[in-house]
C-alpha cells in the first residue's frame, strides 16, 4: 500500500471508503495519523488487532477482540505492550507463556498465577531474574533443574535438595561450577561419558576417576584434544578412525607418532589436517584426490603447499576466495571465470584488483554488498555508468545520420521470451 510509505500523497487518494479491514489494519500501523479516516474497526481481525497494537497502543479502545485473544497472542502484545495488561485475562496463559512474560517484563510478576510455574520454569526464570527466589517454590526444581540453574546462579546453592541430582546431573554442574564437589555422593555412579565430559573441563579430578576404560573413543578425542596429558590413560588407539586421527592431530600434532591411519585419510580430511598441520605433508598420497575449493581453503592458511596443487580444479567462487587472502595467486587466475559475485567478494578485500575487474558483471546485489564495504568503489559504477550514456548518447546520433533508404522488408517473428534468468537478474544501470 502505497500510503503506508508514502503518507503525503493521501490527497490523491479517493479509495478510502474501499480498504479493507486489513489494509487498514496494515496502513494504521505504519502511519496512525489517518485513523479518523477509518471506519472499519469492527472488521478488524484478532491477528489485525494483535499487529496494529503492538506498534499503536493508542488504538486500544477501538478494540472489540480482547475475547478472542489467547495465551500466546496474549504474550506477544504484553511483551511490547505491558500497559495493556488489565485487558488481559490471565486464565488463558500456561506455564511457559506466563515464564517467557515475566522474563521480558518482569514488572508483571503481580498479575501472574506463579503456581501454574513448573520446576522447569522457574529455574528459567530465576536464571534472569534471581530477584524473585522469594517467590519460589523451590520443591517443584527437580536434580537437572537444580544442575542448571546453580551452573547460572550458585548462589542459591544453600536452598539445595542435593539429594535430587543423578550422578549426571552432578556431572554437568561440576563442569562449571567445581567448588560444589564435596557436595557429590554421586561419584562412583558418574558414566564413562561423563567422566569425559568432566575431565576436558576439570581435569583435577582425575584422581576420583575408575572409568577409564569403559570411555570409548569418540569420548577419547575430546579428552585428548583438551586434556593431552591423560594420553597414558588411553587405551583405545587402535580404534581411532581416520578422521579421529584428522580431528586429534589437528589440535595435538604430538601423538603423530602413534597414528597408522594416514592412508586411510580422504582429501577432505586431508586438506582439513594440512590446514592446521601443514608439516604432515609428506605424508599425503591423495594430492590429485583434491577438490577446487578443498585447494582454495587450505592454500589460503597455507600458500607454501601451491607446487602440489592441480591449478585446473579451481572455479570462479574457487579463485574468489583464495584471491581475497592470497593476492600472490591471481597470475594463476583466468578472470574471464569470475562472475559479478566472484568480482564482488575479491574486491572487498583486496581492492587493488578493481583496474582488472570486468565492470559490466556486477549487478544490484553484487555492487550494494562490494559498496558496503569499499564506499570508495563508488567512483568505477559512476565512470562507468558515463561511459554507458555516452556509448548510449553516440549509437542514437549515429542512427540519425544513416540512408533513409528502407531496410528489404523481413518475415516477423515472434519476440523471444525471456528466460527466468534475464528476468531476475537486475543489473545496476538498468
Amino acid at each position: 500500500m502505497i500510503l503506508g510509505v508514502l503518507p503525503q500523497f493521501a490527497d490523491k487518494c479517493d479509495k478510502w471508503d474501499e480498504m479493507s479491514s486489513g489494509n487498514w489494519a496494515y496502513l494504521l500501523t505504519e502511519q496512525p495519523q489517518f485513523a479518523d479516516k477509518c471506519d472499519k474497526w469492527s472488521g478488524m481481525t484478532v491477528d489485525h488487532w494483535l499487529n496494529l497494537l503492538k506498534k499503536q497502543p493508542q488504538f486500544a479502545g477501538k478494540c472489540d477482540k480482547w475475547k478472542e485473544f489467547d495465551g500466546y497472542k496474549w504474550l506477544r502484545l504484553l511483551e511490547e505492550q505491558p500497559q495493556l495488561a488489565d485487558k488481559c485475562d490471565w486464565k488463558k496463559f500456561d506455564d511457559d507463556a506466563l515464564t517467557s512474560l515475566i522474563r521480558e517484563q518482569p514488572g508483571l510478576v503481580g498479575k501472574c498465577d506463579l503456581k501454574k510455574l513448573n520446576g522447569n520454569n522457574w529455574r528459567v526464570l530465576l536464571e534472569k531474574h534471581p530477584q524473585f527466589a522469594d517467590k519460589c517454590d523451590w520443591e517443584k526444581l527437580d536434580g537437572e533443574d537444580w544442575s542448571t540453574l546453580l551452573r547460572t546462579q550458585p548462589q542459591f546453592s544453600d536452598r539445595c535438595n542435593w539429594i535430587k541430582m543423578s550422578s549426571d546431573d552432578w556431572a554437568e554442574l561440576l563442569k562449571y561450577q567445581p567448588q560444589f564437589a564435596d557436595k557429590c555422593d554421586k561419584w562412583g555412579k558418574v558414566s564413562a561419558h561423563g567422566w569425559a565430559e568432566l575431565l576436558c573441563e576439570q581435569p583435577q579430578f582425575a584422581e576420583r576417576c575408575k572409568k577409564w576404560k569403559p570411555i570409548d573413543e569418540d569420548d577419547w578425542l575430546w579428552v585428548l584434544c583438551y586434556q593431552p596429558q591423560f594420553a597414558d590413560k588411553c587405551d583405545k588407539w587402535s580404534n581411532f578412525s581416520p578422521n579421529t586421527w584428522c580431528n586429534l592431530l589437528g589440535d595435538q600434532p604430538q601423538f603423530s607418532d602413534r597414528c597408522t591411519a594416514w592412508k586411510g585419510m580422504t582429501a577432505s580430511e586431508w586438506a582439513h589436517l594440512l590446514a592446521k598441520q601443514p608439516q604432515f605433508a609428506d605424508k599425503c598420497g591423495v594430492w590429485e584426490q583434491f577438490s577446487g575449493s578443498e585447494w582454495s581453503d587450505l592454500l589460503q592458511s597455507q600458500p607454501q603447499l601451491a607446487d602440489q596443487c592441480d591449478w585446473s580444479k579451481l572455479e570462479g567462487w574457487d579463485w574468489a576466495t583464495l584471491l581475497s587472502k592470497q593476492p600472490k595467486f591471481a597470475n594463476g587466475c583466468d578472470f574471464d571465470w569470475l562472475n559479478g559475485e566472484c568480482w564482488a567478494w575479491i574486491l572487498q578485500f583486496q581492492p587493488q584488483f578493481a583496474d582488472r575487474c570486468e565492470w559490466l558483471k556486477l549487478t544490484t546485489k553484487d555492487w550494494k554488498s562490494l559498496l558496503e564495504e569499499r564506499p570508495e568503489m563508488e567512483k568505477y559504477r559512476s565512470r562507468l555508468q558515463t561511459a554507458i550514456q555516452e556509448l548510449d548518447r553516440q549509437q542514437r546520433t549515429k542512427g540519425q545520420t544513416v540512408s533513409n533508404k528502407k531496410p528489404p522488408k523481413k518475415k516477423r517473428s515472434a519476440p523471444a521470451k525471456k528466460s527466468a534468468d534475464s528476468e531476475e537478474e537486475d543489473f545496476f544501470f538498468s
